[in-house]
């Protein structure tokens, strides 16, 4: 489930276990999205789990005993049938508690994410052929009072960029951008790994999807088509999308 105020997502076990049950995205009488405190009570259990393939090639894993929004009405999942057409959400709306994240820092997260490399005791690099992207993270590392230092390599047709930390690393400081990047939770982690935080979902999200275009591939099909982005991912954790 999806939190309103906050935009963090929360399992329904431990929604079972909140004496004071938090502001959740729900269905209003109008057939949109609206703010809803739970009214009932919920009940943890084990049950058998399907998953739901959507044509636009999303995926959906309900409870035997969860319902979904059809023109006539709520369904069982379980009285679906291949071809069956759910209301589904396209996009939710900001929190209600949101946290201005600094244009800079919102820059750098979605390019390490995207092609950088922050493991632990080797240097954070970024690697990209974009010049625009390679401008993007110096001047949003000098945020972290970084200078970024480049390394072209002619061979393999890529540009790097080196960011180390601005003094001298002893016994307690760190590289401010691994610091931040820790408190994030993606310090140290493989490509297959990384994820986008939490604490995103608490940001303004029209300035997150701008930010996030350097990990996937723009197509154009025949006359006719339509255009399409596609992005790649190896992790079951939050995408931008």
């Amino acid at each position: 489930m999806a939190r309103a105020d906050n935009g963090f997502e929360v399992p329904l076990d431990q929604l079972a276990q909140d004496t004071d049950p938090p502001l959740l995205w729900s269905i209003g009488d109008r057939m949109r999205l609206a703010r809803r405190r739970i009214s009932g009570r919920v009940v943890s259990s084990r049950q058998e789990v399907f998953r739901l393939s959507l044509a636009s090639g999303r995926e959906l894993e309900l409870a035997s005993a969860q319902q979904v929004l059809k023109v006539d009405g709520w369904k069982p999942v379980t009285e679906l049938s291949v071809g069956s057409r759910v209301a589904v959400v396209r996009r939710l709306s900001e929190p209600t508690w949101t946290t201005r994240m600094d244009d800079s820092e919102l820059i750098l997260l979605a390019h390490m994410i995207g092609d950088g490399s922050c493991v632990k005791r080797q240097p954070i690099r970024y690697a990209s052929i974009d010049e625009a992207n390679l401008l993007g993270v110096t001047v949003a590392a000098a945020h972290f009072g970084v200078t970024a230092i480049r390394d072209d390599y002619a061979a393999a047709r890529v540009t790097t960029l080196r960011l180390p930390a601005p003094f001298r690393l002893t016994h307690g400081k760190r590289n401010p951008i691994a610091e931040w990047l820790d408190g994030l939770g993606l310090f140290g982690l493989r490509s297959y790994e990384k994820f986008v935080p939490a604490q995103v979902s608490r940001y303004r999200t029209s300035k997150w999807r701008c930010s996030c275009g350097t990990c996937g591939q723009p197509m154009v099909r025949s006359a006719g088509m339509p255009r399409h982005h596609r992005a790649g991912s190896t992790t079951r954790r939050p995408v931008a999308a």
